[in-house]
């Protein structure tokens, strides 16, 4: 999905400014000069926008599919640990494992009880 978006921000792009030399270019002589650089501006800016638009989401689905594949790295390890001995205590939050003396997670979730 992500390279799709990525070739739509380039398409979004040249249909802007090939669209608007297009439409420019199809008004005819007796228009003014200004409203022909304007609708060509117009076009561009539209143009503009979306490639924007499109090369942002494809950078948001790039980083989300890192913390995907980093999250279900971290759950594959938190699997493989060692099973909690009775003198150790699981957080339920971020789930790191503590000898019972601590009562307070480094994220800050208590010691269920």
């Amino acid at each position: 999905m992500r390279e799709v978006c990525e070739k739509a921000a380039f398409i979004a792009l040249g249909v802007g400014v090939i669209g608007g030399l297009f439409l420019m270019l199809l008004m005819n002589d007796q228009q003014a000069w200004l409203r022909r650089l304007l609708v060509f501006a117009v076009c561009a800016a539209v143009g503009m926008v979306l490639f924007l638009m499109f090369a942002a989401l494809s950078e948001i689905l790039g980083r989300q599919q890192e913390l995907d594949e980093k999250l279900m790295d971290l759950d594959q390890r938190i699997q493989k640990q060692a099973p909690v001995l009775e003198e150790e205590w699981i957080c339920p939050q971020c789930g790191t494992i503590h000898s019972m003396k601590v009562g307070t997670c480094g994220c800050g979730a208590s010691r269920p009880e």
